[in-house]
């Protein structure tokens, strides 16, 4: 297939590749807010990882990147130094924008292509997200996707090591529209009628997972062994109807947010070898909706958007959260739970499992020692507006009703949770992990804490 798509999709790649020099930051991108969120320089700190062969750094490729941030106030620092728990303290949000390892980087864009972090780093890194750390984890096309698979298994999404390719003719971008139904309904593609992005990657979403831009059958993922030599007509290649570009999710008390295309969010531009320059990301005529779309990704991520309460409300239940994973892990099984309140109340598809504090305390337990993860979905104020959210929509069924089982008397502030629980457990000698969506209603005690009122799940 020889198309004018195909042929620019080659300039980029090929020069990348050759000239990775001539692919510049675009000096004439300027960003500036009338009403920025937050007052300068006094927002969540964000890093962008500098530290494993980033084709997209700070002040390099990712100069428009940082432009955008830094209008919304956010505190955009450069991070040169190996990802552990210890100095991701210091960061809200963690960017890793194309990492590269080491041996890729150095002799040429080939098979194979190893993991960009060591195992220790993607450990701390997935450990950092469940405390409440928030991730945007971006890798292009091939070979960036081969070194970042295991830091995105991690999570849970599948990479796939090649280059998005479209069979459409003489179309330079990749157009994800409200219209097409390619870019799909969520809190950050709300005020959004499209993106575009400029070849990349697609990969598979774990179960949980929101997606923001997905492929139809006009796409074609071309596998190859070396970057640059893209053509459908020769390398392997598949079709890409319902993989996904760009995708969200809760995961432990924190958030991902997960894309196959970097210059989306940046711009760019590059010399082709007859002089003529080239710009793309956030100067193309199709992207002029991606630096909203930048913004409301970020906003997402630092919990300022997607959560129906207050900043403040919200870290309290992610702390709460985090505190039962912990009793769990340790065996203190009274302590799980003492996060309920005197006459709360679990109940299942199966009817009423425990209600007041002698059956929940004897149901937690029957449980002692098991790993468990319990994602923060989503948090709302109302059950109305919970059953409004995106992920909640997304449910298959309802859960059991509860309502039958309240206590009888008057209840205080109530903090609606839609979670995921990852239990991992052994079963005749095999290891198995139990994957269910339940709802917590939480309510505000005396001293300001909260506590579980009604706990249910599907």
């Amino acid at each position: 297939m020889k198309n004018l798509c195909l042929s620019i999709i080659l300039l980029l790649s090929i020069h990348q590749l050759r000239a990775q020099n001539t692919q510049l930051c675009d000096s004439t991108f300027s960003y500036q807010l009338e009403k920025p969120k937050y007052p300068q320089n006094n927002g969540p700190v964000v890093w962008i990882d500098e530290a494993h062969n980033n084709f997209h750094t700070k002040d390099g490729r990712y100069c428009g990147f940082t432009q955008v941030l830094e209008a919304e106030g956010y505190r955009v620092k450069s991070n040169s130094k190996a990802l552990d728990e210890a100095n991701l303290s210091a960061c809200d949000i963690l960017v890793i924008a194309n990492a590269l390892d080491e041996e890729t980087a150095l002799r040429g864009w080939r098979l194979p292509n190893r993991s960009a972090f060591s195992s220790s780093e993607i450990q701390a890194v997935a450990r950092w997200v469940s405390q409440g750390g928030s991730l945007l984890l971006i890798a292009d096309h091939m070979p960036f996707p081969g070194c970042n698979a295991e830091l995105a298994a991690a999570f849970g999404f599948s990479f796939t090591n090649g280059y998005s390719v479209q069979t459409t003719p003489n179309q330079p971008s990749s157009v994800f529209s409200r219209e097409k139904n390619s870019l799909l309904p969520h809190p950050i593609t709300a005020d959004i009628p499209q993106v575009a992005s400029f070849t990349g990657q697609a990969f598979r979403l774990p179960p949980g997972a929101e997606p923001l831009m997905l492929f139809g059958d006009d796409h074609l993922m071309v596998l190859t062994n070396q970057a640059g030599q893209v053509d459908p007509a020769t390398n392997p290649s598949f079709n890409l109807k319902g993989w996904s570009q760009g995708a969200v999710m809760a995961y432990g008390q924190g958030r991902v947010a997960v894309f196959g295309e970097a210059a989306m969010f940046t711009s760019q531009s590059i010399r082709a070898g007859n002089g003529e320059l080239f710009r793309f990301g956030l100067l193309h005529p199709t992207a002029a909706h991606n630096a909203q779309f930048l913004q409301n990704t970020l906003q997402w991520l630092s919990g300022e958007l997607g959560w129906d309460v207050s900043r403040e409300t919200a870290s309290a239940i992610c702390a709460q959260n985090f505190g039962m994973e912990e009793g769990m892990r340790s065996g203190d099984m009274q302590e799980v739970a003492d996060f309920y309140v005197d006459d709360g109340i679990v109940t299942s598809p199966g009817g009423l499992l425990a209600s007041g504090r002698a059956q929940l305390d004897a149901y937690w337990g029957e449980f002692a020692g098991l790993d468990w993860r319990l994602d923060v979905v989503a948090l709302a104020p109302t059950m109305e507006i919970l059953e409004e959210t995106s992920a909640y929509q997304q449910l298959s069924s309802s859960f059991p009703a509860w309502e039958a089982h309240l206590p009888q008397r008057e209840l205080g502030e109530l903090v609606y949770q839609l979670g995921r629980s990852h239990l991992s457990y052994t079963g005749r000698g095999t290891k198995r992990l139990s994957i269910v969506d339940f709802l917590l209603i939480w309510e505000k005690q005396a001293d300001n804490t909260f506590k579980i009122l009604v706990d249910t799940y599907r």
